[in-house]
Parts: C-alpha cells; structure tokens; sequence
C-alpha cells in the first residue's frame, strides 16, 4: 500500500461517509420500526378480528377439544356416546363439515 497522503486522504473520506451511511441506514430503520408499532392499526396478527360463530352444538353435548388454523374451526364433542367432529369456516362461520365418528 501506498503511504501517500491523498491516498490516505481518499481513505478516510471513503471510510467516514460509509460510516454516516451506516449510521442513518440504522436510524431510518429502527424509526421505522417505531413508526408502524405506534401506528393505530397495527397489529402482531393479520387477523385478529373479534369473531361471534354459532356453534349449533346440542345442550348435552360435552365438548371434548377445540382446535382451530388460519381458516376453520374443528369441535370434537360427544352426545350420547357417539362422538361427533364438526368443522366450521372462521371466515363465513358456517358449517363446512359434520362428521359422525363410529368405531
């Protein structure tokens, strides 16, 4: 390498300014970030809407689990000792499927 002053010059100009590039790049990004959490409608979900689904499950039925996706609900449920599985949509809350499990 050369030890020539306006090579070392050049260096040190190249070296600062991509120091201050770095430094507003990480500026911007975290006031970003800051921005769009505060922002009102912002949330961690796509989908984190308040949902009211009739479940349409007789009085005696005794639910055994729950589980649900991005797109149905499954109730697992016994009446009588049959065991029924029912699927619902969470977007139109409609029945997709009812399902009579016998062994």
């Amino acid at each position: 390498m050369q030890d020539n002053p306006k090579y070392l010059r050049s260096l040190k100009i190249a070296v600062i300014t991509m120091g201050i590039l770095i430094i507003f790049g990480v500026i911007i990004i975290i006031s970003t970030i800051v921005y769009r959490i505060s922002s009102p409608n912002y949330s961690l979900s796509s989908d984190n809407r308040e949902l009211n689904i009739k479940l349409n499950v007789p009085d005696a039925a005794e639910i055994k689990s729950v589980n649900s996706n991005r797109k149905t609900l499954t109730i697992f449920y016994e009446l009588n000792e049959e065991k029924f599985v029912k699927i619902l949509s969470l977007e139109s809350g409609k029945v997709i499927k009812n399902i009579k499990l016998e062994f």
